[in-house]
């Protein structure tokens, strides 16, 4: 850990090894983080301390950690803002628990969130356990306007589906009797593209880590603009040896249009750091060697969709068509992407084939197709209207993209 620019303001150094460190960021959200800290307080198993982590805030923050009593907090403030990557590998350095959990300041914590971890450890001792959370995006004046469950029992269903002639185990995905414990390499490793394809793996909030595992293996979060949180969680993931998915909702993450309360940058990189993103589960996969058609199908997918974004990105930048064309010629023509096609190529069969006519009228189907056989016209036609539904028809595009 090389950031030493920070303080501890409130310490326990009396205090026992906790099972639990509930790692909180938070910054310039004063408004928010008392409620936070009460949340927490609230769980109802109370062997842990909270670790909050201030990234440099400027506003009444101080005055209202110093107001807190409960000998469990301890705060630590950066001196100047760090950034969000930072600030979690500090959390993990000054945590005195066996595992540890991270929150952010402005979500929601069920409150028997520790003690459903701390029954899945006694029963099984996972080294890593991923349990649900509800995503809701959040407008003016607190207002939900979009929200949706997610579970990694789905992600199971759907592996299941696809590895399996057979769906006997497979049941309703809200049942909760279907938490699930592996001990499998094999299945881990196969797993983990259909956790990343329902946007299951790329988050630290919604997991339990064993603190000796980031420990034993020097893992850090990178100081990046974005995506620090899956390279991380793919580190991790390669050095687990047991896995546990909890089909419970157990976390609330609320995102806030202009909101301003953790550590936030523009970046012009977005598509580059997208791309690496796809690239690091591409080699993890083939390393593993469990590179088929369909972890490949769902990585040229999301490589399609974050290449959308980008000329979306561009159309709000205000390219000319000439420059749109010519980005869109440079992501297109990119050597993974391209290699992930060669890839499909080599492992495709009739009978899949037979399969993928089905999709053919689908929206999604479409823009592949499009953006697959450079069909450059359609293309831009359809990141247009995907520009123009994200302006002014909000709701319908958070459905289209998620």
């Amino acid at each position: 850990m090389d950031n030493k620019n920070y303080k501890i303001l409130i310490d326990n150094e009396d205090s026992q090894e906790p099972f639990f460190s509930v790692a909180v960021l938070t910054y310039n959200a004063c408004d928010l983080v008392g409620k936070a800290l009460k949340s927490i307080y609230n769980q109802t198993y109370s062997d842990f301390e909270l670790v909050l982590i201030d990234d440099g805030s400027n506003d009444n923050t101080d005055a209202i950690v110093n107001s807190n009593k409960d000998k469990r907090l301890r705060y630590i403030k950066n001196g100047t803002n760090k950034g969000v990557g930072i600030s979690r590998d500090l959390a993990i350095d000054v945590s005195k628990g066996k595992y540890i959990v991270f929150v952010d300041v402005d979500d929601v914590v069920d409150r028997d969130l520790l003690l459903n971890l701390k029954n899945e450890i006694d029963k099984h001792n996972p080294d890593f356990i991923i349990y649900g959370f509800e995503e809701r995006y959040i407008a003016n004046k607190n207002k939900a306007i979009w929200a949706k469950q997610r579970l990694p029992y789905k992600s199971y269903c759907e592996y299941k589906k696809k590895n399996s002639s057979k769906d006997s185990d497979i049941v309703a995905s809200n049942n909760i009797e279907n938490d699930r414990f592996f001990n499998d390499s094999e299945t881990i490793k196969a797993l983990l593209i259909y956790l990343e394809n329902d946007t299951i793996l790329g988050y630290p909030w919604n997991k339990c880590y064993k603190k000796q595992i980031i420990k034993d293996n020097n893992i850090h979060f990178e100081n990046i603009n974005i995506y620090e949180d899956i390279f991380f969680n793919l580190d991790y993931y390669k050095q687990i040896k047991c896995l546990a998915l909890l089909n419970k909702v157990l976390y609330t993450y609320n995102n806030k249009h202009n909101n301003k309360s953790l550590t936030k940058k523009d970046y012009d990189n977005y598509f580059e750091l997208s791309k690496n993103r796809v690239k690091r589960v591409y080699e993890t996969i083939k390393e593993w060697n469990k590179l088929d058609f369909n972890s490949l199908n769902i990585l040229k997918r999301i490589y399609i969709r974050y290449s959308y974004s980008e000329l979306n990105r561009c159309i709000n930048r205000k390219y000319t068509r000439d420059k749109l064309l010519s980005r869109l010629a440079e992501i297109r023509n990119d050597e993974l992407f391209e290699n992930i096609l060669d890839d499909i190529d080599k492992c495709q069969s009739s009978d899949i084939q037979k399969t993928n006519e089905t999709e053919r009228l689908s929206f999604n189907k479409i823009m592949q197709d499009c953006f697959v056989k450079k069909k450059k016209r359609q293309v831009l036609f359809v990141a247009r209207m995907i520009n123009f539904v994200s302006k002014y028809m909000y709701n319908l595009y958070l459905t289209i993209a998620k």
